[in-house]
Formats: C-alpha cells, structure tokens, sequence
C-alpha cells in the first residue's frame, strides 16, 4: 500500500478552525473510514500500530457533541480524528505519520482539517477511546467543510503559531554535515521533497525538522531539533515527534509521488549534532 499525494495538495493545505457547521454526507464520510482502513494498513517507520477512530458528531446526542471542548479554537466541525498511542517516541512519530496521511487525503477530497496538540479537553474523548495509563492521546484532528468567511480568531490564531511563515532551507538542510548547508540548487531529486518537508504543519509552528543528506544523495537522515522546555510536552509525551512523523509521511509520499524507490532504515551516521538534536530515522533511495 502506498500513499503518493500530489504536492499541491500538500503546499497549499492550511488549517481550518471555522467550519460551516454542517454534517458531512453519509458518501464522504464512508470514504474517510475507507481511507482510514487503507492507512491503517501502511508500514509505519517504527512499526507500531496507533489507534485512530471517527468521531462523527452527527452521529452523536447533541449533549455529547458539545462536551468535545477546544477552548474555543475550533467552530462548526462535522467530527475528530482521535489518536491514542503509547507514550514512547517511536509510537508518537509512527501516529504524526499515519496522522497526516489522513490529514492530506482529506484536503484531497476538499475537507479541512486541523492539528491539535494542546488546545482541546482531553477528558472530553476518554469516553469514546480504550484507555489505560500507558497511553496518551497525542493529537485529535477536528475536520468538516471549510466556511466560506472565517472569524477573527482565525487570524489571531494565524498570527500567534506564525502559521504563514517558514523557515529557511539554510537553517533546516544540510549536506554530510550540519556545518554544510545543502541549497535548493545542488538537492537534485531531493528538492521538491525537501520543500514538501518545509512547508509542513509543526506543533507551535517550531518545525523542528532537520534532514542531513548524504554525499552521494542516496540517503536522508532525519533529526528533531528540540525546543528546550517545550510547553507541548506537558502533556506526558514528546509532542515534536508528531511532527517527525508529519516530515516522514511527506517525504515518503512525495518519493512515491516521483515514483522513486526507497527504504526507511535505522542509519544514524553517529555524526556531531547541534545541542538538542536527536536523530529519528533515515530514508535510502535506489541509486538511479
């Protein structure tokens, strides 16, 4: 099974925090729980198997739909994404993966969506999900149909995560080593999936991702660069890991989109890494 998203797709999703309010049809949301089977089935880069469930708020009483609290972030959805995962890193990033398959396959069909990390009531979905103490909700998806004016909590919400800004390939790519930036010029087939990396979702908006490409451009190793006392990870799990998970779901889609082969391998180079790096996994194409 292989997930190839066009990357238009990817470059121009956002995230939608006003909804029109309105119940998606019986249609799209059978095609959501198809697509879900079809992640469900992905080879994740850990090997872990995370649960994911619809939450559909149509089919829901009214007084349990409204118990699904996001401090008011969020208006108007027509249901959840709701993840629960053990706490370990390796699970967490094997959830951002299959988390942001849904998100993008979903942008796809015209559905907005939206990541939380922090901004919802967790005890609001205990109810729906198998609990126990060795497990933690790491994010739920609201989504629905975008409405068509949004308020103004959207743009300060925009403005505080800094949504609309990127940074740099200077501070997130680099060749054989981290004091040797890797320009857009000499990335070669790696350029439009770096870019595919850069323009992804991030808790906070930190985009902690850093890819060192090897020498030879075969292999991309991934790195989190940590956020020193990041606030996100409160919550009983690395937070930015999620986000680990996110970059690898874009580069694998988009080497898939290209119709290049590859393997996702355990290579760390055991190189020199900037102060909070930690190194995630690394992703080996065919020699062309």
């Amino acid at each position: 099974m292989m997930f190839a998203f066009n990357p238009e797709i990817i470059s121009h999703r956002r995230s939608v925090r006003t909804y029109d309010g309105r119940p998606l049809d019986d249609e799209d949301l059978t095609e959501i729980g198809s697509i879900l089977g079809r992640i469900a089935s992905l080879s994740t880069p850990f090997g872990n198997a995370p649960l994911i469930r619809i939450i559909d708020k149509k089919s829901r009483d009214i007084g349990q739909a409204k118990r699904l609290g996001t401090y008011g972030v969020i208006k108007g959805e027509s249901g959840f994404l709701v993840s629960v995962s053990p706490v370990h890193d390796h699970d967490i990033v094997d959830t951002g993966f299959l988390l942001e398959h849904l998100v993008l396959s979903l942008a796809g069909m015209g559905i907005g969506t939206c990541w939380l990390g922090g901004t919802f009531k967790r005890q609001d979905f205990l109810g729906d999900l198998p609990m126990d103490d060795s497990l933690v909700i790491p994010a739920v998806i609201p989504f629905g149909r975008p409405k068509d004016r949004t308020r103004v909590m959207d743009g300060v919400m925009r403005k505080m995560a800094g949504s609309d800004s990127r940074k740099e390939w200077s501070e997130l790519f680099f060749r054989d080593e981290f004091s040797s930036v890797l320009t857009r010029e000499s990335a070669g087939i790696w350029e439009e999936v770096l870019e595919m990396v850069r323009l992804g979702p991030s808790a906070s908006n930190k985009q902690p991702w850093r890819v060192l490409l090897s020498d030879d451009d075969r292999i991309a190793h991934l790195y989190i660069q940590q956020t020193p006392r990041y606030a996100g990870n409160s919550f009983g799990y690395n937070m930015q890991m999620l986000d680990a998970g996110i970059a690898l779901c874009h580069v694998t889609s988009m080497l898939n989109h290209l119709s290049v082969s590859y393997q996702m391998t355990d290579s760390d180079p055991g190189l020199d890494i900037p102060e909070g790096a930690v190194y995630v996994k690394s992703i080996e194409i065919e020699k062309r």
